[in-house]
């Protein structure tokens, strides 16, 4: 039998953080129009790599707990400052309320977004 650790839940501000703003898209999909590949570009200095890194395994713990159902980071190898995130959601809807609904202040906050 696996076992999975459990994260320690002290200090988490489980209030939800709406603040993404919405995508510019060329047609409007419905909600339950899926999946949902959603993409993210970074560029990321030398220097600052380790950090992006290490703060991206919090990102990616958040994207999952919060409906994502796959989840991958990848450095770009023509321009190595450039990493790129994907992660698949199951529909629209799911991709509206990772956004809206799921996302906690605590999550913003581990991501560097401020609080």
């Amino acid at each position: 039998m696996r076992r999975w650790p459990l994260h320690d839940s002290e200090g988490i501000n489980p209030s939800t953080s709406d603040h993404w703003p919405a995508p510019p898209l060329v047609f409007e999909p419905g909600e339950a129009d899926g999946p949902v590949l959603v993409s993210v570009a970074y560029r990321v200095p030398a220097d600052n790599r380790a950090e992006f890194t290490d703060r991206m395994h919090h990102v990616a713990r958040s994207r999952r707990r919060t409906g994502a159902l796959t989840w991958g980071l990848y450095q770009d190898g023509n321009a190595p400052e450039r990493f790129v995130e994907t992660y698949l959601v199951s529909s629209w809807a799911e991709h509206l309320a990772q956004h809206h609904v799921r996302l906690t202040a605590t999550d913003r906050r581990q991501r560097g977004e401020g609080s």
